[in-house]
């Protein structure tokens, strides 16, 4: 018989998955889509612009996914079917940070529905929830605790994963401005995409007691300027 705290960290890891998976094939989907509005078919041409999982997300992601080790996938993109048009280089920009932006507004997404159905996630509220018992003064329903994780924790994960991110698509461009004329980064650019975003997740978890502190602060003003313009502070 599994102990309580084996079938808490079995749950954990589900919906760490669950949450993982969902992030991965909305962002990446949505960045070959925002591509191709931008005028760069690459990423529809190789079948990025689907919600299909197999797509996105491969058996070695999944490895890592499962010791907590966030993979970022490179899409396909080319810039040069972009330069040369109108606002190219913000097209451009759109076009490598639009993951990072969808993110983001994922997690205020999340925080907007903790607030409103589930009585805050930092910011107390005078709100009564719409989901009775979600209140912070009333004992909560079994469900509406692992409701309230799962979004929490997808609150905590876009905002992880937008710095992840960020990061992964800065360093893909100063590589490709820097090896731009190199055929054996070319050819190697998947496996090197892979490593490097492994080594940014290491680093990242190895400091998150020095910023983690500062993407908390970042969450909790978010929550704050949405309460506050919902009038619930």
């Amino acid at each position: 018989m599994l102990s309580l705290a084996a079938a808490q960290s079995i749950q954990e890891t589900i919906s760490f998955l669950v949450v993982y998976i969902c992030t991965v094939i909305f962002t990446g989907c949505l960045q070959a889509w925002v591509a191709l509005k931008m005028g760069d078919p690459t990423a529809q041409e190789e079948g990025y612009l689907t919600l299909d999982p197999v797509v996105h997300i491969d058996a070695s992601m999944l490895i890592f996914a499962l010791l907590r080790l966030i993979v970022v996938r490179d899409v396909p993109m080319n810039p040069l079917n972009v330069i040369g048009s109108r606002f190219a280089r913000i097209k451009i920009a759109l076009m490598y940070f639009s993951a990072s932006i969808a993110s983001l507004l994922l997690m205020v997404l999340s925080l907007l529905v903790l607030l409103l159905f589930f009585g805050g996630f930092i910011v107390p509220t005078p709100l009564v929830p719409l989901f009775a018992g979600a209140a912070p003064w009333i004992t909560p329903a079994p469900w509406i605790i692992v409701v309230r994780g799962i979004i929490m924790q997808i609150a905590y994960f876009n905002a992880f994963f937008a710095c992840l991110h960020f990061l992964f698509t800065c360093l893909q461009l100063f590589l490709r401005a820097l090896f731009a004329e190199n055929p054996e980064y070319q050819a190697h650019a998947p496996m090197i995409a892979l490593f490097s975003s492994i080594l940014l997740v290491v680093l990242l978890q190895l400091t998150i007691s020095y910023w983690g502190n500062y993407l908390r602060s970042m969450m909790l003003m978010v929550e704050y300027l949405l309460a506050y313009a919902l009038r619930l502070i």
